[in-house]
């Protein structure tokens, strides 16, 4: 009966079809008569049509088409056609009298949004986008249905024929978890890899479980959570706007939601990723991050379900368990710390007793943003003397590169001051995950003599920051940031460098002689400012150590304790009595020990290092110098106690 009646209708649409076209084209003198008889016959073909789509159980025609782009008003050609066919099909479209298929218009654009709200697509603006595509392809065969042969069952286009499957689930490799969120829109926060057996399989409803906490409470994830959405990749399957009403409580006191309708096709034999992604309410840089994880819903063993091409469901548990924290995107936290690397060692500087000395290099630090963006807007340095004022600098500078930030005078009272920082107009923009490296220099006036170093405390509450929504919030200094120290005095002061420094052992003759080693540190030195007098053996404080060198602000000296003294040989080049302002001498110095030194308790490994220097530099004599000579030692090698 069904077949008969089906055949009928069809007769009857190819009948009108043949009356339309004779009929198309009217005369000028049969013109309005035509009219009302075109008219009546689209009218009568569209309600065969409609027939023929409810006994065939579709449309009858576009069921060849899957649409792979967007259209909207404007758009034309065989997409635009199909998707009114589907509409005329489904009875929200009728084409009016003269008015050809192929073209995108208002009218059209009516009856696509009247389809959405009917099928719960929101916005339902007639915008014919990936959402929309995705639910008339998922009704939609890819290629035209094929007569079933009678007593068979019918197959679904486009897949594996009639064949059941099934489909396993495994996490996907992102998105990985996350403890510093700051998006609130399509963040991806779960992922399941899914791969088709024995046939293909369509994705259509995922359980997803969430459990959100603010300062360890717990609250229900629709008063955080605004959307969730299904992804394939770049295209979106299915959006669904969610509130506290969305998110069904277990009898486990868990929370969790579903999405229907997903569409995710995965071919047979095929892996494929969907992702999971959420939109959030903001959060303020003055409210609590917000602490997520989300799992398959663990109050069911059928997280996923899908249909494979005879329509049967299978499912997959999902229980692996992803994590995040979600902080203001308009947050940030600003964290300093010295950077031993960029910092000068100890200093010797002669000061010009005209001129006094500028831009003598204190320290480098550095401040990093984290969370997000950071303005910084003031910062607090300290000076500290070893007297009330002789060694005071009159001023300080706080550099980004070689750029002045901001200046200050410095007034030191027992052999304290403070320095306030303020950089103009918006602050020093520090951006998210950037490490900057700041340089403060001091400059010394004429009368300067003594020591003096600088210090960012920890109780930093005069070094400030400013937030992405104009926050102000301290600076986070862990360990106080302290330069090593400088040592000014009047006119002249030598300056050493390390030229090289290298050890080697010889083994003694059985019987005879120690083993020994012998290392060599070759040093520069230069007059500054005066007339330095030609360094002897006696000046260098030698000694074999075998624990790590002191450092360079002069820390806790060699000594018995940790190695042996040893009085070097020097060789001296040139051979001259002094040097001039500006001139250089080279000293090699050379020292020896042997197994057989007493004071050597066992084998060990040493090294040869200079402990302290005294020098003569125009009227200045510095005895004991132990700062800014960190490097001047050997490398190590192994002395075997006793003799052999």
């Amino acid at each position: 009966m069904l077949k008969s009646k089906t055949a009928k209708i069809v007769a009857g649409l190819v009948g009108f079809a043949l009356v339309l076209a004779i009929v198309a084209v009217p005369t000028a003198a049969k013109a309005d008569a035509t009219s009302d008889l075109i008219a009546s016959l689209q009218a009568q073909l569209a309600s065969l049509t409609a027939q023929l789509a409810t006994l065939t159980g579709g449309s009858t025609t576009g069921s060849a088409v899957q649409f792979n782009s967007n259209l909207t008003v404007g758009s034309t050609g065989a997409d635009v056609t199909a998707l009114q066919q589907v509409l005329v099909a489904k009875g929200f479209l009728q084409m009016p009298v003269n008015v050809s298929y192929g073209y995108f218009g208002p009218i059209t654009r009516s009856a696509v949004a009247g389809w959405q709200a009917a099928s719960g697509i929101a916005p339902a603006v007639g915008y014919f986008g990936p959402i929309s595509r995705a639910a008339v392809n998922a009704m939609t065969p890819a290629t035209p249905a094929t007569p079933a042969t009678p007593g068979t069952t019918p197959t679904t286009p486009g897949t594996t024929v009639g064949t059941e499957g099934s489909f396993t689930v495994a996490q996907g490799a992102q998105p990985a978890n996350n403890t510093n969120v700051t998006t609130n829109v399509n963040t991806p926060v779960y992922g399941v890899e899914i791969k088709a057996q024995s046939s293909d399989m369509t994705i259509d409803r995922a359980d997803l479980e969430f459990a959100v906490t603010v300062n360890s409470t717990t609250i229900n994830p629709g008063n955080f959570i605004t959307n969730v959405s299904a992804w394939d990749g770049s295209t979106l399957l299915k959006s669904m706007n969610v509130s506290s009403a969305d998110f069904t409580k277990d009898s486990s006191n868990k929370y969790y939601v579903r999405l229907t309708g997903i569409g995710f096709k995965v071919p047979k034999d095929v892996t494929k990723t969907i992702t999971f992604s959420i939109n959030t309410n903001g959060i303020s840089s003055a409210d609590y991050a917000r602490v997520m994880t989300v799992i398959g819903w663990s109050g069911s063993t059928q997280n996923i379900r899908g249909v494979d091409t005879i329509g049967l469901n299978s499912y997959g548990d999902d229980n692996w368990t992803s994590s995040f924290t979600f902080n203001a995107n308009n947050n940030s936290t600003l964290t300093g710390s010295s950077n031993s690397a960029a910092r000068p060692d100890a200093q010797t500087i002669a000061v010009n007793t005209t001129d006094g000395v500028r831009g003598v290099v204190m320290d480098a630090f550095d401040l990093k943003s984290t969370v997000g963006d950071s303005w910084l807007t003031d910062l607090r340095v300290t000076v500290k003397t070893n007297s009330v004022s002789t060694a005071a600098p009159t001023a300080l500078y706080l550099y980004d590169g070689s750029t002045v930030l901001a200046s200050g005078s410095v007034t030191v009272a027992a052999g304290t001051g403070n320095v306030n920082f303020s950089i103009p107009g918006d602050g020093l923009l520090i951006s998210k995950d950037q490490t900057k490296t700041l340089t403060v220099k001091a400059d010394f006036p004429s009368t300067a003599v003594g020591v003096a170093s600088t210090t960012i405390a920890t109780t930093a509450s005069s070094s400030l920051f400013d937030t992405a929504d104009g926050s102000s919030k301290d600076v986070t200094v862990a360990s106080a940031i302290t330069s090593n120290d400088v040592h000014l005095y009047a006119t002249a002061a030598p300056a050493f460098t390390l030229s090289s420094g290298t050890a080697a052992g010889t083994a003694g003759v059985v019987s005879v002689a120690s083993s020994s080693v012998t290392g060599t540190i070759v040093l520069n030195v230069k007059a500054n400012g005066g007339t330095l007098t030609k360094p002897v053996a006696g000046d260098f404080d030698v000694w074999f150590a075998s624990t790590t060198q002191r450092t360079s602000n002069g820390g806790t000296a060699y000594s018995a304790v940790n190695g042996v003294n040893v009085t070097p040989t020097i060789n001296v080049t040139p051979n001259d009595a002094t040097m001039g302002d500006g001139g250089t001498y080279t000293v090699t110095i050379t020292g020896t020990i042997y197994s057989s030194n007493s004071s050597i308790g066992s084998s060990q490994s040493l090294f040869m290092a200079v402990n302290t220097i005294d020098s003569v530099t125009g009227s200045n004599t510095i005895t004991n110098q132990d700062w800014g000579i960190d490097t001047f030692y050997t490398n190590a090698v192994q002395l075997t106690v006793g003799t052999l």
